[in-house]
């Protein structure tokens, strides 16, 4: 039978045998998660291109994309898609994802998913609009983006 390790359990069994004095950061084995949560009203003016800023979040922030999503409790738009990213690229948490429909929308993919990293600098997390058909004026819209703390 083999046995595979994964990055924190290769670093716990290199201290356990002697090979390393550095303990695994705390956090790592059972860190708390955070969820950043920011509200905006939709403009009947929003284009594809558009960028709305919901929140910064802090140097080392790690954002959870399968635990993120939208939510509105109502009809915003006949077509509303958008990517959620940041400064550096605005499609690094997810692919485009339409939140138009009344509901919940959780985050699909991004480079983010498959490679979690940390946030570089203090960041706008940002959301693109790729495109927006018929938007409702002044209908709410919560994204709720979990992330982790180093």
């Amino acid at each position: 039978m083999n046995i595979y390790y994964s990055d924190i359990a290769t670093s716990i069994q290199s201290t356990i045998n002697g090979q390393s004095t550095q303990l695994v950061a705390g956090n790592k084995l059972c860190g708390q998660i955070v969820v950043a949560r920011a509200a905006f009203s939709t403009k009947s003016t929003m284009l594809a291109g558009d960028m709305i800023q919901l929140f910064r979040l802090p140097k080392g922030a790690v954002i959870i994309p399968h635990l993120s999503l939208f939510s509105s409790d109502t009809l915003v738009a006949t077509n509303l898609v958008i990517t959620l990213g940041d400064q550096g690229d605005p499609a690094r948490y997810s692919y485009e994802l339409d939140i138009a429909k009344q509901g919940y929308h959780q985050l699909e993919g991004g480079k983010q998913a498959l490679k979690p990293s940390e946030i570089g600098e203090s960041t706008w997390i940002t959301a693109t609009i790729i495109t927006a058909t018929s938007v409702t004026e002044n209908k709410k819209i919560m994204a709720w983006i979990a992330y982790t703390l180093p």
